[in-house]
């Protein structure tokens, strides 16, 4: 459960110094008015780290070398079973070390969506520093998935005269840059955009499903599409029963999906409940030409 009354949709959390810096900066430049709600937490062992932040939610880790019990129940207490957790650190220092492998592990089991982004040391802060948050990240990544690895070295060999001073402030806006593109995959309230591969979670997450196809071109395909689908949802399943739709779009790469077609079909099924979740895919299928095809699964979440 959240720690207060408010519903938020995106959860931001800070762990350790470079991941509380990355996201103090996101906080303090946010300014994307179309995103729902944020909820910003920073965590570390140490009390004077986290008291140098504005971030007023804080979680101070009781033990540096061993992720504890109590700590986790802390961590979650921020979460909800149905949120989006962005997680930001650098896998360098000695929470990348010691503690950041669990805490993923205790996030990815509290939340299917959970994007990890990690930094990797700037050379001059040392080789051994380097190869431990490389072991940390593989580890996590192999473990997890959704990982985002940033190779902080990468800036300053883009950037030749940039100050060394100014590493650091540079690393933040990439990192702002990679959470703004993050939330963009998400174009309306209820919407998550992923890839084939994550559907293998949805007959686990579900009581009971069903399946219909449409296709359709020209104007307004997507709504056409979409009621071409829905002739075979319904003759398996009552729409009152539908709590979630997944939507798998097949378009060429010369008539592609469009921020308009997704509108359309958000306003379609705003029109039946505005608690339903729609998660989505797009993936670039030539033989489909000017047409866009629809496979849309109807389904009642066992988390619901």
């Amino acid at each position: 459960m959240n720690g207060d009354n408010e519903i938020y949709h995106h959860y931001l959390f800070g762990i350790g110094k470079g991941g509380i810096k990355a996201v103090s900066y996101i906080e303090k430049n946010w300014n994307n008015i179309n995103c729902d709600s944020i909820k910003y937490v920073i965590s570390d062992t140490d009390e004077v780290i986290l008291n140098q932040s504005s971030i007023k939610n804080k979680v101070l880790l009781s033990n540096k070398y061993k992720l504890l019990d109590i700590d986790k129940e802390k961590l979650i207490e921020h979460t909800t079973n149905r949120t989006l957790i962005y997680l930001f650190a650098g896998a360098g220092g000695d929470i990348g070390e010691y503690l950041l492998y669990d805490i993923c592990m205790t996030f990815q089991k509290s939340s299917p969506f959970t994007i990890n982004f990690l930094s990797i040391p700037f050379d001059f802060e040392g080789h051994e520093k380097i190869e431990n948050a490389k072991q940390i990240a593989t580890k996590i990544t192999n473990e997890c998935g959704r990982v985002v690895t940033i190779d902080s070295q990468q800036i300053l060999l883009s950037k030749p005269d940039l100050y060394l001073s100014d590493c650091f402030s540079e690393l933040h806006k990439v990192q702002y840059q990679l959470f703004w593109n993050s939330v963009r995959c998400f174009p309306a309230y209820g919407y998550i955009c992923i890839d084939l591969s994550d559907l293998l979670y949805i007959p686990y997450s579900s009581k009971k499903l069903c399946t219909g196809f449409g296709g359709a071109n020209g104007k307004n395909r997507v709504e056409k599409a979409f009621k071409d689908a829905r002739k075979f949802l319904f003759q398996e399943i009552e729409q009152h029963e539908i709590n979630a739709y997944y939507v798998m779009f097949h378009s060429s790469t010369t008539i592609r999906l469009t921020e308009e077609d997704i509108d359309d079909l958000n306003k379609l099924i705003r029109k039946e409940s505005e608690s339903i979740i729609c998660i989505i895919g797009a993936i670039f299928n030539e033989h489909v030409k000017s047409e866009i095809e629809m496979y849309v699964i109807a389904g009642d979440l066992a988390y619901q």
